[in-house]
């Protein structure tokens, strides 16, 4: 698996985000304590380190008075009694599968299409437990089949993370 700075190089490469937008995401994060601080020598970064910055990123500025959202984003279960966690993760490892990821930013709420090991597609629905019916106004974050298997790929195989060049001092000479 690959660092946080590669995760956060990767993601910001394969979604599309300006400047350092996940970069800001892990650091709100890891000072929550839901992603867990490297010093020194970055540390590899786990699934599900790697699924809530990624579900931090689609709920956006929601998250943003409330970190611990992604977790609560996470563990949000469907009708068969899997997690949103378990699903992505299981799409880490099989990217290709994924159709489409849905997440509300305004409401705890979430929708993949998949395919099913025997080809045919599914579709998991993850609602929170206090809504009985989403707004009308519904604000969407959508990762598609191709961006989630770009996304993948990247994680897997990591752009360079441009490291700071030591300052070189001048000599005097006399």
């Amino acid at each position: 698996m690959p660092t946080a700075p590669e995760v956060v190089a990767a993601i910001d490469h394969a979604l599309r985000l300006p400047g350092v937008s996940s970069s800001h995401w892990r650091n709100r994060l890891t000072g929550e304590g839901i992603i867990a601080p490297s010093r020194g020598v970055p540390r590899e970064q786990f699934p599900h380190e790697i699924i809530s910055l990624i579900l931090a990123v689609c709920i956006g500025y929601r998250a943003a008075g409330r970190p611990g959202l992604a977790l609560e984003y996470g563990s949000l279960v469907a009708s068969d009694g899997t997690t949103l966690s378990e699903q992505l993760a299981r799409f880490l490892d099989r990217p290709e599968d994924l159709i489409e990821l849905r997440v509300m930013s305004d409401e705890p709420a979430a929708a993949i299409r998949y395919r099913q090991d025997n080809g045919n597609l599914a579709d998991a629905v993850f609602v929170g437990p206090d809504i009985d019916r989403p707004s009308a106004l519904q604000r969407f974050a959508v990762i598609d089949g191709n961006t989630w298997t770009a996304l993948v790929a990247a994680l897997r195989n990591p752009p360079e993370v441009p490291t700071r060049k030591r300052r070189r001092r001048r000599r005097r000479t006399t």
